[in-house]
């Protein structure tokens, strides 16, 4: 025994507590060398049925027989004290019940491994994993004693509440990575790939146009030479150039004894059969000609005369497009899934990040949107309005990162996003949205410009900077539908956000038109007029329509084409129109002829 005897030794090296020898803090009146236990004291035992109002909603009853295994006073008065500021401060305890139980719902299981949970150092620590402290994920449950307003007391073995703990998805899905190039600014991806450009253009000044112009500058001007030339150039049409680029430069390094820049006709056939003998097909040689045309018209360099017409390679591209394998098209999801991902909206028990995320994936498919077109959102339009059948209205966001931005954004206009705020479940869906993202720290109305719509989000908590890509988008959409029994990710991809919503409308038997507008895809001489807004009047009055009857069961686009189609009764028939949305429609009803014109 060590330490006044506090401190037990059992002799096998383990130390333990010893609770008798441990004593109360002394009144101040009595001298610290008397014992607590004095005869001059009252028995405890003996005061057992006086003491019991003075521990309201404390069961006292036994009290001798704990007394006698040991069990010490000031345990006991620890009880007193805890129940009795439970019953006096009811109000204090319910609020932290809800701060622990809220904390606990949305609490992130990690991945993250202590040094001795790792393999390589089980030599060096050889303690057991249950000795050793490891990181905590979850609790599984928060139990909180009921409290009995009538009595003033706590009911220990009443009713329990448990907050049931639910898996945090985006932990899963969003890369962490730090150092990652595409975690950095727009403009800081821009410099970055302008510096590569700037050393594939030093490799040799005589192989471009700028060349003459760029060697007599020094590496500052040279870059901001580049960076101009490269101006209004996607920044992922500059990085896949320049990946191409690169795979060839490293291929003449090996291959060949001479400098593979400028392009001559010999080198370019040495490198298309090197490609084909790989494996590749029509889409890596396809792309390495676009890299020559882009090179030839961006950065000025110099090209055989009639390379990009070539016979030859014109002749294997004819080839590989018909030896090319069908193409592997994303699924489109079904309305339980898109019903499932309205559900987790509302769920208020699911962590906000990923509330937020399914908010935003449906917001990408009833708008019909690119995961790529909601990097950069302008402006935020939310139109609702409340009316006696319920809210009606409209979420419009303004993009400026679009596949049509070279017509468009030259005109002044961004692409106007408009999703219906009703969607396939019994719920308002974008009514939801707009709390969850304000609850979030996204609130549509304090939005800066030129921010993604979903950020990703920070591991240590709140959001980054960076949109998210395609890939982690895929991969956090299957982590949101697993729960459904029978859930397949196979061919499900990011483009199913767009493609869903249009698959519909096609077998809704929409009009063409109305598909194109829809589907923010240019119309033959009218390439503009998907930029402006109003075009989409009428085109969202047929998809609202449409969700309307796979609401009411009488379409089901998830049926084989023999059953989309089921019968209207006579209620719901006065409030469909499907004769005007089948074949080439293209104005309301209810217009006349001369208000056609």
């Amino acid at each position: 025994m060590a330490f006044g005897g506090i401190i037990e030794d059992d002799g096998d090296g383990d130390v333990s507590v010893s609770s008798s020898a441990m004593r109360r803090p002394l009144p101040e009146n009595i001298d610290s060398s008397a014992s607590v236990f004095s005869q001059t004291a009252p028995s405890l035992v003996e005061s057992e049925k006086s003491d019991a109002h003075m521990l309201p909603g404390v069961d006292v009853t036994g009290l001798s027989s704990r007394l006698e295994t040991g069990e010490g006073t000031a345990h006991i008065a620890k009880k007193a004290k805890v129940a009795d500021s439970v019953t006096r401060e009811p109000v204090q305890l319910s609020q932290l019940n809800r701060m622990i139980s809220d904390a606990q719902t949305h609490v992130a299981e990690t991945s993250l491994k202590l040094p001795w949970e790792l393999p390589c150092f089980e030599n060096i620590f050889y303690e057991p994993a249950p000795k050793l402290p490891k990181v905590v994920n979850t609790l599984s449950s928060y139990e909180n004693p009921a409290y009995d307003k009538s009595s003033g007391s706590v009911n220990i073995s009443g009713n329990i509440e448990r907050a049931e703990v639910k898996p945090v998805l985006f932990e899963s899905a969003v890369s962490f990575k730090q150092g990652r190039t595409r975690a950095l600014s727009y403009i800081a991806q821009f410099d970055l790939l302008t510096q590569r450009w700037e050393c594939v253009v030093s490799i040799n000044f005589s192989a471009t146009s700028i060349g003459d112009n760029l060697r007599a500058r020094d590496r500052p001007a040279r870059l901001l030479y580049v960076s101009e030339c490269l101006g209004g150039k996607s920044l992922a049409t500059v990085r896949k150039r320049l990946g191409q680029v690169v795979r060839y430069l490293k291929w003449g390094e090996k291959n060949t004894f001479q400098c593979p820049l400028p392009f001559t006709t010999e080198l370019v056939h040495d490198y298309i059969k090197m490609i084909i003998v790989e494996g590749s097909g029509f889409s890596s040689v396809n792309g390495f000609m676009e890299c020559i045309r882009f090179m030839r018209y961006t950065l000025g360099f110099v090209t055989p005369h009639g390379l990009l017409q070539d016979p030859w390679i014109a002749g294997k591209l004819r080839k590989l497009t018909q030896e090319r394998p069908l193409r592997r098209q994303s699924r489109t999801l079904t309305v339980r899934e898109l019903r499932h991902i309205e559900e987790l909206l509302f769920d208020s028990t699911r962590s906000i990040v990923d509330r937020y995320a399914a908010g935003c994936i449906l917001f990408g498919t009833f708008s019909r949107s690119r995961v790529a077109d909601m990097a950069c959102i302008e402006q935020y339009i939310i139109d609702i309005q409340s009316m006696d059948r319920g809210n009606v209205g409209y979420i419009e966001m303004h993009t400026s990162s679009h596949k049509m931005r070279a017509t468009s954004n030259a005109l002044g206009l961004n692409l106007a996003l408009v999703a219906p705020i009703r969607g396939l479940g019994p719920l308002e869906w974008g009514v939801q949205f707009v709390e969850v993202a304000k609850q979030g720290g996204l609130e549509f109305g304090k939005r800066k410009t030129k921010e993604p719509l979903l950020p990703a989000p920070c591991l240590e908590g709140g959001w980054s900077n960076r949109p998210i890509g395609s890939k982690e988008e895929k991969l956090w959409l299957h982590a949101m539908l697993s729960d459904l029994p029978d859930f397949s990710g196979e061919n499900l991809t990011g483009h199913c956000i767009k493609a869903t919503t249009l698959s519909m409308l096609a077998r809704y038997g929409a009009s063409d038109e109305v598909r194109m507008v829809l589907g923010h895809h240019s119309m033959r001489g009218k390439s503009s007029l998907e930029a402006y807004r109003d075009i989409q009047a009428y085109p969202l009055r047929v998809l609202e329509q449409m969700f309307h009857s796979i609401r009411l069961g009488t379409f089901c686009p998830d049926n084989t084409r023999s059953g989309v189609m089921k019968g209207v009764d006579k209620i719901h028939a006065e409030h469909l129109d499907v004769d005007n949305v089948g074949k080439d429609a293209k104005y309301p009803k209810h217009l006349t002829p001369v208000e056609r014109e």
